[in-house]
């Protein structure tokens, strides 16, 4: 909220409710990351491949199982993936474990690419009701 407020210019009386609200229903960073991972997994390591029916299963039990997240918001996209293997099922609830090398590197990138997201949400509804100033760029923390 620091950073919104001194670098970006946004009030708080709009950073107050809109970060909470981007960093909950927001993890569009998190959902990428894991729906990704899953993906290449499935198709590279798996005999199952990768359908049209389970592309479209994957659209749609991505995103609500980052809605599930909220308990674990560092562990993001391992907790999402974890997720998404198990409710996958036919064989494939372990799958998760051929990504966990590279666990660290996807969550900082869905953490990453969240706080992203929140910044550009804030700035946009604070533009938009008019609780947002302009400030130079020298001046950012």
């Amino acid at each position: 909220m620091k950073h919104a407020k001194e670098s970006l210019g946004v009030r708080r009386r709009s950073n107050s409710l809109t970060l909470p609200l981007a960093m909950i229903f927001g993890r569009a960073g998190t959902t990428l990351v894991a729906s990704t991972t899953f993906i290449v997994v499935l198709a590279s390591y798996s005999s199952i491949g990768v359908s049209i029916g389970s592309l479209a299963w994957i659209v749609v039990a991505a995103p609500l199982t980052t809605l599930l997240l909220g308990a674990s918001p560092g562990k993001g996209a391992t907790s999402a993936l974890m997720t998404l293997c198990a409710l996958y099922g036919r064989g494939f609830e372990n799958g998760y474990l051929i990504a966990a090398p590279v666990a660290l590197p996807l969550v900082a990138m869905g953490a990453f690419l969240d706080a992203l997201w929140a910044g550009c949400a804030a700035i946009l509804v604070a533009r938009r009701e008019g609780q947002a100033t302009e400030k130079e760029s020298r001046f950012f923390i």
